[in-house]
């Protein structure tokens, strides 16, 4: 009998999430831009990209096949990873429609290759990193998670244009590049655990790409601790180096730079452990080992 009720409950459970996904909005016959950009905007300010059922119940897209590739080449990518890719079963709502155009990209002397735009297409990346370590003056906490959302082809399910965008996301930032490059950027939930960012990137008419990304990378605990980490650093720095000459990365005293910053400041990971999760805004952190005070000079003394 126990065995049986835990069946129902189970099967019970399953069909609660089927019907999330069957009952999630679908785009309306006319305003499709508009409401594309609702729902991205809910996605991101709700901060649910790295939970991958919830990912697909908001947008009701069918998974076509999940492809999973693991690195563990520490000392070229600083961190072991596990990458599940997601591709989405089309035709489904995300398609070409009649609000939609098309457009062309590329031909300058940074891109060279023309690519036509014509054809909607969407997938979710999950990415898993572990046993990170410092590599190239880059902190990373030793395990995070990063998750990635992507539309490609956006002109052609609607033809989403700038005052599209300011009266949705009134607080995103325009951004211009070279070779006519333009893209808005907006940040959406920004919590101690994570930090959720949009990239909408602009055609020639219309946007062309938008792109969600949630990282635990950057949420602000983290930053707290990197950047309390690296003002003691800093300290130690201006401490050690006065009254020195200028000296390279190659000489005994930068190694007793490191040295000493190792046991004055102790480990990241420390930091980590120490910092509340309170919420508060991280500091601006000084980049590691700049030399500023001990005025490094290029090896060799040159």
């Amino acid at each position: 009998m126990r065995m049986l009720l835990l069946a129902c409950m189970a099967y019970l459970a399953g069909c609660s999430h089927l019907s999330a996904i069957s009952e999630a909005p679908r785009p309306p016959d006319q305003g499709r831009a508009v409401w594309l950009l609702q729902r991205v905007k809910m996605i991101a300010d709700q901060g649910i990209v790295l939970d991958r059922d919830a990912v697909f119940d908001a947008l009701s897209l069918r998974v076509q096949k999940k492809i999973q590739n693991s690195t563990l080449d520490q000392e070229y990518y600083g961190c072991s990873e596990v990458n599940d890719f997601y591709i989405f079963d089309f035709p489904d709502w995300y398609r070409r429609t009649e609000e939609g155009i098309v457009e062309t990209v590329g031909g300058g002397y940074m891109n060279p290759i023309v690519t036509i735009l014509d054809s909607p297409y969407a997938n979710y990346k999950h990415h898993e990193y572990s046993g990170c370590i410092f590599r190239n003056y880059e902190y990373k906490p030793e395990r995070y998670k990063e998750s990635q959302i992507y539309f490609s082809g956006v002109n052609a399910f609607s033809c989403i244009k700038a005052n599209d965008i300011r009266s949705v996301l009134p607080s995103s930032e325009f951004n211009a590049g070279s070779e006519g490059y333009r893209d808005w950027s907006y940040v959406g939930k920004w919590d101690d655990y994570s930090k959720t960012t949009m990239t909408l990137v602009y055609g020639s008419q219309c946007i062309t790409s938008i792109t969600i990304t949630q990282t635990e990378l950057e949420g602000k605990r983290f930053k707290r601790a990197l950047s309390r980490f690296l003002n003691c650093g800093e300290q130690v720095e201006k401490r050690f180096c006065e009254g020195r000459e200028p000296f390279s990365r190659a000489d005994p005293q930068f190694q007793e730079l490191q040295a000493a910053t190792a046991a004055g400041c102790k480990s990241l990971e420390r930091y980590q452990k120490a910092e509340p999760w309170s919420g508060e805004m991280p500091l601006p952190a000084p980049h590691p080992w700049k030399g500023e005070y001990c005025r490094l000079v290029p090896n060799g003394g040159e």
